[in-house]
C-alpha cells in the first residue's frame, strides 16, 4: 500500500510539471510557422548563373535577379555566360542557355506561351495538364505530354526542335521521341532522328538542375509543410525552400518523377488520407512506401524567405487540379546535393 501510495505521488509530481512546462512553453514564431512559401504561378525566376537580363514593355534592359516575377510581354536574354531557370506550370521549367533570348507571351498556367528569339532553351516537363506553346523563330510547337524537349533558333532563323523524350505537335504533324525537326525559312520541315547519347554542356546542366531539384525535394520537412499548407490545398504547387534557396516541385500525390528519370519522393502531407491514396500506389511501391510519413528529413525551422513574392496561395486555397502521375517511379536517387546550387535572389518591386 505505502509503496502504490508513493508511485501515484510520483505521478502526479510529473503530471503537474508537464502542465507547468507546457504553459510557460512560447508559442512557435510567424517564421516558425510559415517555413515554406507555396505557389501555382509561372514565371517565377528560379535561378540565374552569369549574367542575364530582361525587358518589361518600352523600358531598357534591366539586370534579371533570381525571384524576379515574370510578366506577360516580359523580354529575358543571357549573355556569353548566362543561364536561367523559370518556372513554368508546377512541375515544368524553362532553362535558358548562353547567348538565348525568349518572350514570355503568357504566364497563365492554363495557357502557357513562350517565343524562342534566339539561342536554345530547354523544358523538363513533369506534369502537363494544360496548354504549353513553344514558338521557335516562326514556328509553332506544341507540348502534348511529359518529356525533355529543346528549342534552337539561330542567326539566319532557322528554328529546332529536339524530342529528347515526350512528343510534340507541330502545323504538319508530331515529332516524337528521338526525333528532331528543322524548319529553315522557305524550305520543307524535315524530322529526322539524332543520338540521345549526344549531349553539350547545356544539355548536362538543365540535368543536373534536375538532379538538384530532387535533392531538394527530398529534403522537404513533413512537419514544416503541414504548417505551410492547407489540408484544402488540392494540387501542384511550387515550393519554396528558404534552405534551398529557390522553389523545387511539391507533386499533389505519389508517384511523380522528373523526364531525367529521378522520382520525387515528397509530395503534399494531406494527400493520402484525403484521397484514400497510399504512397507507392504509382510505379514501384518499394520506392515509394513510407517515405512521407518517416522518412521526414530536412529542417523544421527557418524564415519565410521569398514571402514577397507574387503568386502565393494562403492557406484554404484550392488551386488547378492535379494531373495523373506518369513515367518511371522506380528511379534512382540522385547523389547530387542543392547546397552547392539555387538562387533565392532579392525580389523586384515593380
Amino acid at each position: 500500500m505505502r509503496i502504490t501510495r508513493v508511485i501515484v505521488s510520483l505521478v502526479a509530481l510529473l503530471v503537474a510539471a508537464a502542465s507547468a512546462f507546457a504553459q510557460d512553453r512560447k508559442p512557435l514564431s510567424p517564421e516558425d510557422e510559415n517555413q515554406y512559401v507555396i505557389s501555382a504561378k509561372a514565371g517565377g525566376v528560379n535561378i540565374v548563373e552569369g549574367s542575364a537580363s530582361f525587358k518589361r514593355g518600352k523600358s531598357d534592359w534591366d539586370i534579371l535577379i533570381a525571384g524576379d516575377e515574370l510578366r506577360p510581354g516580359d523580354s529575358v536574354k543571357t549573355d556569353a555566360d548566362g543561364r536561367v531557370e523559370i518556372l513554368l506550370s508546377p512541375g515544368s521549367f524553362l532553362r535558358l542557355a548562353e547567348n538565348s533570348e525568349f518572350i514570355f507571351s503568357s504566364t497563365s498556367i492554363y495557357n502557357l506561351k513562350l517565343k524562342i528569339v534566339k539561342g536554345s532553351a530547354i523544358v523538363e516537363a513533369s506534369a502537363v495538364d494544360s496548354s504549353l506553346e513553344v514558338t521557335a523563330g516562326q514556328s509553332q510547337f506544341q507540348i502534348m505530354q511529359n518529356g525533355i524537349y529543346r528549342f534552337s533558333v539561330d542567326a539566319d532563323g532557322k528554328a529546332e526542335a529536339l524530342v529528347r523524350k515526350g512528343r510534340v505537335l507541330f502545323a504538319d504533324g508530331v515529332v516524337k521521341d528521338g526525333k528532331k525537326i528543322v524548319i529553315a525559312s522557305g524550305a520543307k520541315p524535315l524530322i529526322a532522328e539524332f543520338d540521345k547519347k549526344t549531349q553539350d554542356s547545356f544539355d548536362m546542366w538543365s540535368k543536373g538542375r534536375a538532379e538538384t531539384l530532387i535533392a531538394a525535394n527530398r529534403k522537404l520537412s513533413e512537419r514544416a509543410m503541414k504548417r505551410s499548407l492547407s489540408a484544402r490545398v488540392a494540387s501542384n504547387l511550387w515550393l519554396y525552400d528558404p534552405f534551398f534557396g529557390g522553389f523545387t516541385f511539391l507533386p499533389y500525390g505519389s508517384g511523380f518523377n522528373s523526364p531525367y528519370g529521378y522520382g520525387y519522393r515528397r509530395s503534399n502531407p494531406y494527400c493520402d488520407w484525403r484521397n484514400g491514396w497510399n504512397n507507392g500506389n504509382y510505379g514501384n511501391s518499394g520506392n515509394y512506401g513510407g517515405s512521407l510519413g518517416n522518412n521526414s528529413g530536412g529542417s523544421s525551422s527557418g524564415t519565410s524567405s521569398g514571402g514577397s513574392r507574387g503568386g502565393q496561395v494562403g492557406a484554404g486555397s484550392v488551386t488547378p487540379s492535379h494531373p495523373t502521375p506518369s513515367g518511371n517511379s522506380g528511379a534512382e536517387r540522385p547523389s547530387s546535393s542543392p547546397a552547392s546550387s539555387g538562387g533565392g535572389g532579392r525580389g523586384r518591386n515593380n
